[in-house]
């Protein structure tokens, strides 16, 4: 029982993480944005972050369970959707359009006319992720018999995880405001360190999810070594790119111009 307590956080806590990492960035990079508030984007995102991924994981679920032949292709499906949200991401941290964008698609469904909507289209721009990776988590529910409170729990964590490091960062961007904060260097620092880190994490879980889904004995601290290591070597072969487009996004947050 104690062991497979330990295995259920040891699951639950590095996603959230993974997914805590990427607001960090972007409230970073929105930091001269004053009506940003903590109820507007910290409560904003906290909620998105746990209903987005219930709506997601439930989705899959219940299809599972009326059809049982494909919840290993269901698997497979969620392990695609995170590999897809890294693929859409990487190419945006280049600063490059990815061929296939299903955050942009979906985004393009929301109205843009105001400022409420445009400002719901920017909280959900970083929430795409918690809603489209959930379904990989599926097979690992699966895998750990969770029941109807762990699950409950873990879309819980999710939300308190993103909604409190929203809210840890914005207050970071208000100080940062009042100190007018101009160390390009340093901004340009985190966002890649960041965005590998959040990287690293996210495709882990997809890694985990796709050997699950197989019916292999993928655990996390493999399957985040397979990914780390990938998203190394990817960083690597662009890297002159990644810092480029990092260091024009820290420049526009420094000067007030980032949407």
């Amino acid at each position: 029982m104690h062991d497979h307590t330990l295995q259920y956080w040891f699951l639950v806590i590095p996603f959230g993480f993974g997914l805590a990492i990427d607001l960090f960035i972007a409230t970073l990079s929105r930091f001269r944005d004053e009506h940003l508030t903590t109820l507007n984007w910290a409560g904003a995102l906290g909620l998105t972050h746990s209903l987005g991924p219930v709506i997601s994981f439930m989705l899959f679920w219940t299809i599972g369970k009326s059809y049982p032949s494909l919840q290993n292709w269901l698997g497979l499906l969620g392990a695609l959707l995170i590999f897809l949200v890294v693929y859409e991401i990487v190419h945006e941290e280049m600063g490059k359009h990815p061929t296939v964008s299903i955050s942009s698609a979906l985004s393009h469904l929301l109205p843009t006319s105001k400022r409420s909507a445009r400002h719901f289209v920017i909280v959900m721009s970083v929430s795409w992720d918690a809603l489209l990776c959930a379904p990989a988590l599926i097979p690992l529910a699966e895998s750990g018999d969770w029941n109807t409170v762990q699950l409950g729990g873990a879309f819980l964590v999710f939300g308190l995880m993103a909604g409190v490091t929203a809210y840890t960062t914005l207050k970071v961007a208000s100080q940062w405001r009042t100190q007018h904060f101009s160390n390009i260097s340093k901004l340009v620092h985190y966002k890649l360190a960041g965005s590998f880190f959040a990287l690293s994490v996210i495709s882990g879980f997809g890694v985990m999810a796709f050997g699950t889904a197989l019916g292999k004995e993928f655990n996390l601290l493999s399957s985040l070594m397979v990914s780390t290591s990938f998203m190394a070597f990817i960083f690597l072969l662009n890297q002159e790119t990644l810092r480029q487009q990092a260091l024009l996004e820290a420049t526009e947050a420094i000067n007030g111009t980032v949407d």
